[in-house]
């Protein structure tokens, strides 16, 4: 790898993520620093339809400034991923799946932190996807 830390310097510590500053020696030998964050790991979760759609989210964030679509999903919280990512589909869409496969880990900032995203596809039964019903309101 080629990079040694020295010293993590914790620099802010908020509610959902903690910004730390390290004193590191890069892979050419000279030092440096090297912030990064720490937050939970994710999951989201790519549910389809009957028909092969699958199902998205709309959401206003902050720093993007306008309402996003994404794939259902959120943080772990502590439960396993497949567990997290049932809870994350039914509270975003109302869907509800029995059980969910994993669909494999993505690091989707490794520069900036060493969390991960865990992807999900939710099954229900034998006929899957066609299985998933609205929740009653």
């Amino acid at each position: 790898m080629g990079w040694t830390r020295k010293a993590t310097e914790v620099v802010h510590r908020g509610p959902f993520i903690v910004l730390n500053r390290d004193a590191v020696i890069r892979p050419d030998g000279s030092s440096g620093t090297y912030e990064h964050i720490t937050v939970d790991n994710a999951v989201r979760i790519v549910a389809l339809d009957g028909h092969g759609e699958v199902a998205l989210v709309e959401d206003g964030f902050y720093l993007q400034r306008r309402r996003v679509l994404h794939l259902p999903g959120g943080g772990s919280g502590g439960q396993e991923p497949q567990e997290a990512a049932l809870r994350e589909l039914e509270e975003e869409t109302g869907l509800v799946a029995g059980r969910a496969r994993p669909l494999g880990v993505i690091d989707p900032l490794p520069a900036v932190t060493a969390a991960t995203t865990h992807r999900s596809l939710p099954i229900c039964g034998p006929a899957r996807f066609t299985a998933m019903t609205q929740r009653s309101a």
